[in-house]
């Protein structure tokens, strides 16, 4: 079954009547628990593909499971989205207060693209940690963004623009005063230079 699938199965049984069983939400709770791994084909990734839902509150499921959280990595790559980024994300969505609601499951979830038609390829490509924007794109092509350039302890900002699209820890060419030079992206409209 589906993730997508048996989170709006959970939300069909709730106005059923179907009583919270111990350790199920109450009535004004919302268990969110993140999966550790998912498989999604390209596309938009919504918060009921990467965890299960539980609420006796149909609208607030429906909610909940529809939110788009960013989009799927391209086919054979993986990306890796934490607890705490989602957690954060969905507050400020949603305006969901934290004393409302439990998140469990895994601290992080590993994201694996598949093709279209489901299939995981292999790869040798290591993980992409996402930031806050949970893989929603952080750079686009001829963006002006904010360089940071950190050798040691010194720390330099100046303006650059990307050269071409990238999620957030992705690597993109930026073109800054002394020509062309290669970025992590560290959130929307930043990116990074270790020297």
């Amino acid at each position: 079954m589906k993730p997508l699938t048996l989170s709006l199965l959970i939300a069909a049984m709730a106005p059923l009547g179907v009583h919270a069983q111990p350790g199920e939400p109450g009535p004004a709770e919302v268990q969110i628990e993140l999966r550790p791994q998912v498989s999604a084909p390209p596309g938009p990734l919504r918060l009921g593909d990467l965890a299960i839902v539980r609420t006796r509150d149909l609208a607030a499921i429906q909610q909940l499971v529809a939110l788009p959280v960013g989009h799927a990595p391209r086919a054979g790559a993986t990306a890796v989205v934490r607890r705490d980024v989602v957690a954060r994300w969905v507050r400020t969505q949603l305006g969901l207060a934290h004393s409302r609601t439990l998140w469990t499951g895994a601290d992080e979830s590993v994201i694996r693209g598949t093709p279209a038609g489901g299939a995981v390829l292999a790869t040798t490509k290591p993980l992409n940690t996402l930031a806050a924007e949970a893989a929603v794109p952080g750079v686009a092509r001829g963006q002006w963004v904010l360089l940071q350039l950190k050798s040691g302890p010194v720390e330099l900002e100046r303006r650059a623009q990307a050269m071409q699209d990238g999620n957030v820890g992705e690597t993109v060419n930026v073109r800054a005063d002394s020509g062309p030079i290669a970025a992590r992206v560290t959130a929307p409209g930043r990116v990074e230079v270790t020297l």
